[in-house]
């Protein structure tokens, strides 16, 4: 079954099911083991590439409310969908980005919090507290791949608190958890 399409071919999926589908997925999503989140972060790509904004606006204010609710599961599952949406506009032009500035401006204050979180959690050699800080680098590199948004070039805090968390990022010593026995092999 095809998510786009038009309505009377057979084997697509009709509007009103697709915001119960986009519904249902999202609520979902943030509690879903890795395994069966993976899956649907595919299925949420396509949906997103097709959906958002025109179709699927409320998906910022859902990442909000998982961003501001301090459980781990949801801040992953909000940074992994800002992820998907910032991807959708890496290698877009000004025009095509106009989209992505409104989001930015929604999101980037609640991620910078998040972000500024993660990095004073540092010193925890947890796998997904790195998953989490990569993930927020991706999602920066993203949205500033072709040009800075013009949020993070008229806010100096958003821009300067950027830059700080990745500095201190770069600061820091890589943890040995995950890494080979042998020197070697470490060093390469």
């Amino acid at each position: 079954m095809e998510y786009n399409g038009n309505a009377e071919e057979e084997g697509t999926i009709h509007g009103h099911d697709k915001e119960v589908v986009r519904k249902e997925l999202l609520g979902l999503f943030p509690h879903a083991p890795h395994a069966i989140r993976v899956q649907l972060e595919e299925c949420l790509k396509e949906m997103i590439s097709q959906d958002f904004p025109e179709r699927w606006p409320d998906i910022v204010h859902c990442v909000q409310m998982w961003l501001g609710s301090g459980d781990q599961n949801a801040i992953t599952a909000a940074l992994r969908v800002v992820r998907i949406v910032t991807r959708k506009y890496e290698y877009r032009d000004d025009k095509d980005r106009i989209e992505l500035n409104a989001t930015v401006e929604a999101l980037f204050p609640s991620l910078l919090s998040t972000f500024g979180s993660l990095v004073e959690s540092r010193g925890s050699e947890s796998l997904e507290l790195a998953e989490l800080l990569k993930l927020c680098c991706k999602i920066f590199y993203s949205t500033t791949y072709m040009e800075v948004p013009p949020m993070l070039v008229q806010d100096e805090a958003q821009y300067h608190g950027w830059m700080n968390g990745i500095f201190a990022l770069a600061e820091m010593r890589a943890h040995v958890h995950g890494m080979p026995d042998e020197a070697d092999a470490r060093a390469d």
